[in-house]
């Protein structure tokens, strides 16, 4: 868990980075629609993590008893459910 909760806070840290920037060199307007939009983008990333890491548990499981078959397949609906 330690892993996704640095990559979150990270991605976290970086938005505000990004904003602080924004703030001061494209104005207060452009600040204010990043700043509505950040909700949603921390919804998709979290989403993303979420199917990622989860996708890496069950496919090293699936690997490590020779499940090939079904390795692919969680592969492929985890990609098809991130998309």
């Amino acid at each position: 868990a330690l892993p996704i909760i640095f990559v979150m806070a990270m991605n976290g840290a970086l938005a505000v980075v990004d904003a602080l920037f924004l703030g001061h060199f494209a104005g207060p307007q452009a600040l204010a629609a990043v700043t509505l939009m950040f909700p949603l983008y921390m919804l998709i990333v979290a989403l993303a993590t979420l199917v990622s890491s989860g996708m890496s548990s069950i496919l090293a499981r699936q690997l490590g008893a020779w499940r090939v078959q079904e390795a692919r397949a969680t592969f492929s609906a985890a990609h098809g459910l991130a998309a």
